[in-house]
């Protein structure tokens, strides 16, 4: 873990020296960590499926404050960056406007109306789910991150305690609904008693659940 550690130093060093040390820091915060706990994990001989769990968390958090990083530095917050995404309809139906995609849909039966309907809807959802989608992002680096690893272990002659099963054997711990449940309780009580908070986390484990439900379906379907 101490080698891991000054590799990752030398390396955040190096990428400074090549970028800039703000990319650098950014870097490392997102990848390093991951980089640490798979080495840590796979010398500890872990299996799959936990070496899998701890990089997702590691990734998860390296995200969230990378993204939390990155506002602060920019001067930019949270509020400033939803009202840049809640102009986006305006600007999106300016475009239409000028380029005549919007007079084509009036034709094809959609009023203009309807148009920016649609678009505040699908706004508002995206901003509602951003944490959702940042999470998503962290998981699907956490499992390439980790097949690549492996590949390269592989390669180099590396024997790991464990094998990646095909995608047809991924199989989801009966565990995890709880977790989708939580999602669905929180969405339904925020609604009722109109505590948007909760119902928004809710949501965002919903959105969450649902995209690892479809992958669990994909590994069925393959066969």
């Amino acid at each position: 873990l101490k080698k891991g550690i000054m590799g990752l130093l030398i390396a955040g060093i190096l990428m400074g020296l090549l970028s800039s040390p703000i990319s650098a820091v950014f870097l490392m915060l997102e990848y390093g960590g991951l980089a640490l706990v798979y080495g840590y994990a796979l010398n500890r001989q872990y299996s799959f499926e936990k070496v899998l769990a701890l990089g997702t968390l590691i990734a998860v958090i390296g995200t969230v404050i990378v993204m939390a990083l990155s506002l602060s530095v920019a001067g930019v917050s949270y509020w400033d960056m939803k009202a840049e995404i809640v102009a986006m309809p305006g600007m999106m139906m300016d475009t239409y406007e000028k380029s005549g995609v919007l007079d084509i849909l009036v034709k094809n039966g959609i009023t203009k109306e309807q148009l920016q309907n649609t678009l505040n809807m699908a706004i508002s959802l995206m901003i509602i789910l951003l944490p959702g989608i940042y999470i998503i992002s962290a998981i699907i680096t956490a499992i390439l991150s980790l097949l690549i690893s492996k590949k390269v272990l592989d390669k180099m002659k590396m024997e790991t305690v464990f094998k990646i099963p095909k995608f047809r054997d991924w199989r989801l711990n009966w565990r995890v609904i709880w977790g989708f449940l939580a999602g669905l309780a929180l969405y339904l009580g925020g609604d009722y008693f109109s505590i948007n908070i909760l119902s928004n986390i809710g949501k965002n484990l919903i959105f969450i659940y649902i995209i690892i439900f479809m992958l669990s379906g994909a590994a069925v379907l393959t066969f």
